[in-house]
């Protein structure tokens, strides 16, 4: 009876723990993510016109490698915290970080261990607020096209995919996003603004 008591306590600790780490992805690491790359994308924007031009040609685009990129960009941070793991050698007893050194003590070692692991880190990051503002852009640009559809048409629509379709930077993207609106306006339709960050 005690062995069951115990499952049963178990059972409900992990339903607790899932429900509270839920809670707080949604609530509080979420957004502060979503915010955190959102300020990224912001900042490089600013400094560099081709990145931000790249964002909306890639979100216009018909193929969609997300998932595998950010698998990939996944992996890639992994292999940056496993460098600085590796070269910095402070989880001396942790399985993880043993099996983790005992791989890279080979290739990546003290500073340049270092250097590479931050450099890869900072890369990823940098990819992965790119593939999230792809994905902004091209959500809202989907979800706005079929929002107007019943109210434009089958014709219009069709030129305003095509439209979409054809943006190459950030002017072409607003000359659409502009059209959006002039839809939402003219059929009060309600919809919300878009924002990259």
């Amino acid at each position: 009876m005690n062995k069951i008591l115990k499952v049963c306590l178990a059972f409900l600790g992990t339903i607790l723990v899932g429900a509270i780490g839920s809670g707080v992805w949604e609530k509080l690491l979420s957004p502060l993510f979503s915010y955190l790359l959102g300020g990224i994308t912001y900042l490089l924007s600013t400094i560099s016109e081709t990145y931000e031009n790249s964002i909306f040609e890639n979100a216009s685009t018909i193929s969609y490698e997300g998932q595998s990129g950010v698998i990939f960009l996944f992996g890639t941070i992994f292999l940056g915290f496993a460098c600085i793991f590796s070269s910095t050698k402070s989880l001396q007893h942790n399985t993880f970080a043993k099996a983790t050194n005992l791989v890279l003590s080979t290739y990546v070692k003290g500073w340049s261990g270092l250097t590479v692991g931050i450099t890869i880190l900072v890369f990823s990051v940098f990819m992965l607020s790119k593939q999230t503002s792809v994905f902004k852009v091209r959500q809202y640009a989907v979800k706005s096209m079929h929002i107007v559809r019943p109210y434009i048409g089958e014709d219009s629509y069709y030129k305003l995919y095509s439209d979409y379709l054809l943006v190459k930077d950030k002017k072409g993207f607003d000359a659409f996003v502009a059209q959006v609106e002039q839809y939402d306006s003219k059929y009060q339709i309600g919809m919300e603004p878009f924002s990259l960050k």
